[in-house]
């Protein structure tokens, strides 16, 4: 499944709100809607620069569903060409609200060629073998047991039935008008296994699953096509079953007579260069290697490598390192792979055995041996600033009991982590000491408009004799003094200093910096 990341149920109709809907609607609130939602780790000042819909309401004038009818049903129409077969790069002001949207993603194929659900919608209606395609995968690791999910099968078969943990939800039938091209059901959320089976004539002849999977822990490997060979990796669970929220780096390294031309997964906002690279992240699970041959003769082989797991530790703190081999040409390479790894930033140098468990922060690295030779050096970075943002972007964080961003987790000099009074979050603050310029920085994207936000910073201190202390706070190089007032009690009286700022699209340095000699401690900062 490629491309669910919204859903209502009036706008599976392309209904603009459930009002216009011509038959009766739930009410699914906007936390519902957003539940669907993928944002990407800062606040947007562009509401639009959102991912399309799988349900065919990210529309380019006219529905999909609709849009075929119009060929099938019209005799003098002769075809269409729908905008588009795949995505492409450009035009990403014109929907997804510009950088670092890269692409317009209106396709039924993706950047890197995988195929999102509405490929499926026309396999069914073109098709004759046989078919079923469920939407949306079934792996929600914030879903709350009981919210119901709009789920669609898109089949050429009669009839479909949908179970759900053992159980039917009953049946439904594909219809020839536009909006009821799918089968539907509105499923209450339970973990598990979700099937769709299809009948002809009253005889099972189609059948899919989605389950629910687990941590990333392990990746597969499948290869197509000789001269140009793709190779497409899958970030799966334990059990093998592929999780649709992976996105961890994957690198590779080439033997004999091939390069790799580009490296893509289809993410539109990952704007890394695809070319003269040996790694890029994976987007939902999925990544693709892109070869060529320079000889017809020669065996080629890859290896394939990833540090694994949940990016943010939302539900897991289990880190695995799997590196695959996979012969793409003639023989299968002897290798004697040895996967080194630490956890604390210096060089690797512990065997690795079995999967890692992690705290935020860490940054994993590992390094690939065969028989002596280096093939690839790896590093993933785990924490709750990583990845995919899992908040409601409409919901503001209050500082006083949000762990906003970790001053612990940020660079810093000249101070250290205190773990000593109450009330702090993450694993502990920062102390300055007597040190006067030491600072702590962070690093934050903004992938929408240049735009003006509160800084929340979240600090505790109580120098005797005095009613506070300056520090200074510079956002992509431009200073101002700030004065801190003093808290009642230092490292368990916790207070907000806010601060206008504006930050600038892309890449942005946040640093406060002790200008005296000390400061106050320093626990998260957070963006409004």
């Amino acid at each position: 499944m490629r491309g669910y990341y919204r859903s209502k149920t009036w706008w599976r109709d392309g209904y603009l709100n459930k009002k216009q809907a011509p038959y009766p609607c739930p009410d699914l609130t906007d936390e519902e809607v957003f539940t669907y939602d993928w944002i990407s780790p800062s606040k947007r000042t562009n509401a639009k620069q959102v991912f399309n819909s799988s349900y065919d309401n990210a529309m380019v004038r006219i529905t999909a569903r609709r849009n075929w009818q119009l060929v099938r049903d019209t005799p003098w129409y002769a075809g269409h060409f729908r905008w588009t077969g795949f995505d492409y790069l450009g035009e990403a002001g014109y929907v997804h609200g510009g950088w670092p949207f890269r692409a317009f993603m209106g396709g039924t194929l993706d950047l890197a060629g995988f195929k999102k659900d509405l490929f499926y919608l026309y396999q069914s209606q073109w098709t004759d073998e046989t078919m079923v395609h469920i939407l949306p995968h079934w792996t929600h690791p914030r879903m709350e047991a009981g919210r119901e999910i709009p789920v669609w099968v898109y089949s050429n078969c009669d009839e479909v039935e949908l179970w759900l943990n053992g159980r039917s939800i009953g049946k439904d039938r594909p219809g020839a008008e536009w909006n009821e091209m799918q089968c539907d059901w509105l499923v209450p959320w339970s973990p598990g296994k979700l099937e769709a089976i299809g009948y002809r004539g009253g005889r099972a002849v189609a059948h899919q699953v989605m389950q629910t999977a687990g941590a990333p822990a392990q990746i597969e490997l499948s290869v197509a096509g000789d001269e140009c060979p793709i190779v497409t990796v899958k970030q799966c669970d334990v059990n093998g079953v592929l999780n649709p929220y992976a996105e961890n780096r994957v690198h590779y390294h080439v033997d004999g007579p091939a390069r790799i031309l580009s490296l893509e997964s289809g993410n539109p906002v990952n704007t890394e260069n695809n070319f003269g690279r040996t790694s890029r992240a994976a987007f939902f699970g999925l990544a693709r290697c892109f070869l060529e041959a320079s000889s017809q003769e020669g065996d080629i082989a890859l290896v394939a490598g990833a540090i694994l797991g949940e990016k943010q530790l939302e539900t897991s703190h289990i880190v695995a390192i799997d590196v695959q081999s996979l012969s793409i040409r003639g023989a299968a390479k002897r290798r004697d792979l040895r996967v080194l790894y630490s956890v604390d930033g210096s060089e690797p140098d512990a065997p690795y055995v079995r999967p890692l468990e992690v705290a935020p922060g860490t940054t994993v690295r590992a390094a690939v041996d065969d028989g002596g030779t280096t093939l690839m050096e790896m590093a993933e970075r785990f924490g709750p600033e990583e990845g995919i943002y899992w908040g409601d972007r409409n919901v503001m964080h209050n500082v006083d009991t949000a762990p906003g961003r970790q001053a612990e987790e940020a660079h810093f000099v000249g101070a250290r982590v205190v773990k000593q009074g109450a009330g702090f979050h993450g694993r502990g603050y920062l102390d300055f000491g007597q040190n006067k310029g030491a600072f702590v920085e962070w690093y934050q994207g903004n992938d929408g408009s240049p735009g003006d936000y509160t800084l929340s910073i979240r600090y505790s201190g109580n120098p005797k004799g005095r009613q506070g202390r300056k520090m200074q706070l510079t956002v992509n190089g431009q200073s101002q003094e700030l004065f801190f007032k003093s808290t009642q009690a230092y490292g368990s009286d916790w207070k907000a200093r806010q601060v206008p700022i504006r930050l600038k699209s892309g890449a942005n340095t946040i640093r406060i910096t002790t200008i005296e000699n000390g400061g106050m401690v320093i626990d998260s900062m957070d963006l409004n």
